[in-house]
């Protein structure tokens, strides 16, 4: 039971980072800019530069490692700071805005939990 959970939560979210990283490259679906100042500053600063091209390639990476079962774990490490970047930044300028952040951090924390021994390894000191 515990696999076929595994696989539908890294289906659902690898196949969402895969989207919205690509998404970072050939724009087909663009977002209403955000309200507060210092958030669109952000985004003049993420896609004026090189940052929202190596963004999204690191969302399709973990994308793409979260779809295969057996380097799940470094996906999951691997889009850990994208994760907590989204967040973060919607807790503090676009809240409420929308709530897709929300379902992603969820989706997150459930493949987390999944794989808690692996990051309990990484947090033990031996």
């Amino acid at each position: 039971m515990k696999n076929y959970i595994s696989a539908a939560l890294s289906f659902v979210t690898g196949l969402q980072f895969m989207v919205f990283g690509a998404n970072k490259f050939l724009l087909f679906f663009v977002p209403p800019p955000p309200s507060h100042p210092a958030a669109q500053l952000f985004m003049q600063g993420m896609f004026g530069s090189y940052l929202a091209g190596f963004t999204g390639l690191i969302e399709i990476t973990g994308g793409i490692l979260l779809l295969i079962s057996r380097v799940r774990f470094l996906g999951l490490l691997l889009l850990m700071p994208v994760v907590v970047n989204i967040i973060i930044y919607h807790i503090a300028y676009d809240n409420p805005g929308n709530m897709i952040w929300i379902e992603l951090g969820l989706l997150y924390l459930g493949l987390s939990y999944l794989y808690k021994k692996q990051f309990l390894t990484l947090i033990t000191i031996r």
